[in-house]
């Protein structure tokens, strides 16, 4: 896994685009000068303890000068029991939880929609597309948090802007 993110790390250090470097054609005017870079995915990590239980969430986030972060493009966990000296899968640790995906699409789906909000006559949250997201393992992490309890972060989709989300689950 150290090598995975290493690998990925490099590549999106080599993707980074200087202002001074790049020019605007766009039209745009330049609302972030952030340390001179045009575009960048940003990385950010958490981890969490508990017992025999270590978990690393890595999201990477995009950013550009005109607008940014702006977009949250993948989310991933890794769950490790130190114990056993592996890596445990989300299904496991969800069958540990004596919980589905399914049961967890309904949550988030429930709390999506509490949290559902019109702009003008448009919903702002895409629920359907929010769920049909999960389908896909690089756009939701599981984690223990220090205290054992599950959660789950997940890419929230929008009209306006994609954010991150954490729910507990059990």
């Amino acid at each position: 896994i150290y090598n995975e993110i290493s690998k990925e790390n490099e590549q999106y250090y080599n993707e980074i685009k200087k202002i001074s470097e790049t020019t605007n054609d766009t039209g745009k005017e330049i609302a972030f000068d952030t340390d001179d870079i045009y575009s960048a995915t940003i990385r950010d990590y958490e981890n969490f303890e508990y017992e025999n239980y270590v978990t690393l969430v890595v999201t990477d986030s995009s950013y550009d000068c005109f607008s940014g972060v702006h977009d949250y493009p993948m989310i991933k966990s890794y769950i490790f029991d130190v114990e056993k000296n592996e890596r445990i899968s989300n299904l496991d640790i969800l069958e540990k939880y004596d919980i589905t995906l399914a049961e967890v699409k309904d949550k988030i789906r429930a709390k999506l929609q509490e949290d559902q909000s019109i702009d003008g006559e448009v919903e702002v949250i895409k629920i359907d597309e929010t769920i049909d997201n999960l389908s896909n393992d690089n756009t939701y992490g599981l984690y223990i948090d220090d205290m054992g309890k599950l959660f789950i972060k997940y890419v929230v989709k929008s009209n306006q802007i994609n954010y991150n989300e954490s729910m507990l689950i059990s």
